[in-house]
């Protein structure tokens, strides 16, 4: 079979020579080039989001024993590198995300994203449409909604536990409680 151990050891043997299997083991990949991500970006990327987590209330720790009446699910991390206008430079945008698929409707909130072509189609609508004067100039904003979903309250009826990542929470007895909706929930 497949010993991953093996494997680093001939793939940092042929690649760098020097470096060690623990290095490659602790690298970050972005989840969508797979490209190597820099250290540094990847941890600061991880602590906004962490931050905001907590910020938002999104979950509760508790003892693993505690997590009863739901249901405990996985989750990820999905980060990946971009540049920020913002910032004027790269960032890495670091997601946890729960391994849950939603198979709920909610009538309290509502997300939908239009495809491209739909998209395109409205934008197009309103920069083109007169305005009272006659003229055709319109404003047409878009707005990054990265955390809205995080004050959506998960449904008292819902009781869902999230067991992130060991980089996230390496106790393996604790659960996190969710109090709010999160990526994947």
């Amino acid at each position: 079979g497949l010993n991953p151990s093996r494997l680093a050891d001939q793939v940092l043997g042929a690649i760098h020579g020097s470096e060690s299997k623990q290095e490659l083991l602790n690298t970050h990949f972005d989840y969508y080039t797979q490209e190597i991500l820099p250290e540094e970006l990847y941890q600061e990327g991880k602590a906004k989001e962490m931050k905001q987590l907590d910020d938002f209330g999104v979950y509760e720790l508790i003892p693993l024993e505690e997590a009863v009446g739901g249901k405990i699910v996985g989750a990820k991390v999905i980060a990946h590198k971009k540049f920020d206008k913002k910032e004027n430079r790269d960032v890495v945008r670091w997601r946890l995300v729960a391994t849950e698929v939603n198979h709920h409707e909610r009538d309290d909130c509502f997300a939908g994203t239009p495809s491209l072509r739909n998209f395109r189609m409205i934008t197009s609508k309103a920069a083109s449409k007169p305005n009272s004067d006659g003229v055709n100039r319109r404003i047409v904003g878009v707005y990054d909604a990265s955390v809205a979903f995080f004050h959506a309250d998960m449904p008292e009826e819902e009781v869902l536990y999230v067991r992130p990542p060991k980089e996230v929470l390496a106790d393996r007895t604790k659960v996190w409680k969710l109090r709010k909706a999160m990526y994947g929930t």
